[in-house]
């Protein structure tokens, strides 16, 4: 298993602590199902006006036969295992799917 991304991802040593956390999880979960991560955009690219791209607080990466219930399900054991310690709760990420893209988008929003 390895993680790859695209030559033009900027912003990876930028990412929010939070979320990279998060996202050395899913990699670690990613990696138990032998399936690598290849992360689509953190900050470059256009994004919608207000995106959390641009404020490091977002990341795509390719689904990998992953469904959103499979990511889910990671971002509530990491809360479940982390969030007393880290400060941080389920509800403080959100997560979208782009079917035509294959790929999700992973946000830290503190409620």
């Amino acid at each position: 298993m390895a993680v790859y991304q695209k030559i033009d991802v900027q912003g990876r040593e930028l990412l929010h602590h939070m979320l990279w956390k998060l996202f050395g999880y899913i990699c670690r979960k990613y990696k138990e199902k032998n399936k690598d991560v290849h992360i689509t955009s953190i900050a470059e690219g256009l994004h919608r006006e207000g995106s959390f791209h641009y404020i490091y607080r977002a990341i795509d990466f390719k689904r990998e036969g992953f469904i959103k219930k499979d990511i889910r399900i990671m971002v509530n054991d990491f809360c479940t295992k982390y969030g007393e310690r880290l400060k941080v709760r389920t509800q403080d990420f959100d997560l979208l799917e782009y079917d035509d893209k294959d790929i999700f988008h992973l946000e830290f929003d503190p409620k």
